[in-house]
């Protein structure tokens, strides 16, 4: 990091990076991920950038609900589901590793 650049900025650019990672693996929009919307193929990858951005980026949960426009509580429960997912198939955290 260089004298002018600043901690927030990189952290935007990081997220924004992941969500355009994630967007492109699962076909999918940034305005569809960050949507209200409760359809599958939209909240699954979502809760993937959310678990990311938490338990990877050590992001707290608010900054991340705030994000997607969710409050924290969602945030933890979309961890919770993401790592259940990733003890039952081994694939599936290959997956997670090679979006981070």
């Amino acid at each position: 990091m260089n004298y002018f650049s600043a901690p927030g900025i990189l952290e935007e650019d990081k997220t924004k990076s992941l969500i355009v990672r994630i967007c492109k693996e699962f076909s999918i929009t940034e305005v569809q991920i960050k949507s209200n919307t409760k359809e599958r193929e939209f909240v699954f990858p979502r809760q993937i950038a959310m678990y990311i951005l938490h338990k990877k980026y050590k992001m707290n949960s608010v900054k991340v609900g705030s994000i997607f426009k969710r409050d924290h509580a969602t945030v933890l429960y979309s961890c919770k589901a993401i790592a259940g997912y990733m003890e039952f198939d081994k694939k599936f955290e290959t997956t997670i590793k090679k979006l981070t």
